[in-house]
């Protein structure tokens, strides 16, 4: 109907305007940290699944390891990561988040969650249940319908 049509505007709308706003928030604390979104966004990986090999780093960033390696030197050069070696191969590198990456990351994610928090805030607790529950149905829906590791490479037509 026009009206959904209406309504499914606005919800997109809405959202674009929320993504390009919250992402121009990020930028301007990862500019205060001297860092990238980009450089960010492998911090935040290496966190979630540290130690982690350079390859698998690479894979998981949907980058060469070439470009990931260029980007673990700079990090590295700033403080904020530290390489290991494997004990059973030493051929394999392996990047953790240093003692100052750590508390870099924890800025970034005290920062986000103070951010959700006040606008969270504004929510009576219907509002917030209702907002729940459409977040769930949101991540059901991707993790339904986006490719796993395991079927990278099929074809998946109807």
């Amino acid at each position: 109907s026009k009206e959904r049509e209406q309504l499914f505007q606005q919800v997109f709308d809405a959202m674009n305007t929320t993504q390009r706003l919250m992402k121009a928030q990020f930028h301007l604390m990862f500019r205060q940290l001297s860092i990238s979104p980009a450089q960010a966004h492998l911090l935040v990986v290496v966190q979630d699944t540290q130690p982690i090999s350079l390859k698998d780093l690479a894979a998981k960033l949907y980058m060469t390891p070439g470009a990931v390696t260029q980007f673990v030197d700079a990090l590295e050069k700033l403080g904020y990561l530290e390489r290991t070696g494997q004990a059973e191969d030493r051929r394999i590198v392996c990047i953790s988040l240093s003692k100052r990456g750590t508390d870099v990351m924890k800025r970034i994610n005290a920062w986000r969650d103070k951010m959700m928090t006040n606008i969270v805030a504004t929510f009576d607790d219907n509002e917030l249940t209702v907002l729940a529950h459409l977040q769930q149905k949101i991540k059901q829906y991707m993790e339904e319908n986006s490719c796993s590791e395991t079927q990278k490479g099929e074809h998946h037509g109807k």
